[in-house]
């Protein structure tokens, strides 16, 4: 995964690892570690996600990302011009909260008969 600043400057290196499949981009982690946390859209955070799918071409590599879950203006970008090819749309997390709400809606809309 690509979660540092550290493993973005040595990308060609990890990118070269003979049995790495995928590079997979944490984007949580990398936007903390590159100052512009959950800031997809910032300059900073796409520049990096292009220096990531340079490697992944020029390596044969699977570019993958996750944690862009609700972005559906931006995830094109990175198919179609980045060619992310595996990307996560979720994580068990986010189902269960999203579950939670829905119950808890249900719950408190319930007119008592007391």
């Amino acid at each position: 995964m690509m979660e540092t600043k550290d493993s973005i400057s040595n990308i060609d290196e990890i990118a070269a690892v003979e049995g790495a499949d995928v590079l997979l981009v944490g984007s949580n982690d990398l936007s903390i570690e590159l100052g512009v946390a959950a800031k997809f859209e910032s300059e900073v955070f796409k520049s990096t996600l292009v220096t990531v799918s340079e490697a992944c071409k020029g390596h044969k590599k699977v570019f993958g990302l996750a944690s862009i879950y609700d972005k559906p203006d931006y995830q094109p970008w990175t198919v179609n011009d980045l060619g992310v090819k595996f990307i996560l749309g979720g994580q068990d997390s986010g189902a269960i909260t999203s579950g939670t709400k829905q119950c808890m809606a249900g719950l408190i809309s319930i007119e008592s008969h007391e």
